[in-house]
């Protein structure tokens, strides 16, 4: 069995993809870390601003990294 670059390097389509779910992600925790700078986050229950910021964003970026691995 052999592979050749072709064979794993991703498609056109799927490396947009993963440009624009990245993008998206980027955006999401820019407008929630701006957000958090106005003082405007809804705490997450028993979390402070700070706990919540970094909970909103691992949220996003778990939900990232799944379609990613979803689109592989």
């Amino acid at each position: 069995m052999s592979l050749r670059i072709n064979d794993v390097i991703p498609g056109e389509a799927s490396r947009t993809a993963k440009e624009e779910n990245v993008a998206q992600a980027y955006a999401k925790c820019n407008e929630v870390i701006a957000k958090a700078k106005l003082r405007k986050l809804e705490n997450r229950l028993g979390c402070d601003q700070e706990q919540t910021l970094e909970g909103m964003i691992g949220t996003v970026l778990s939900k990232l990294e799944t379609k990613l691995e979803g689109s592989v």
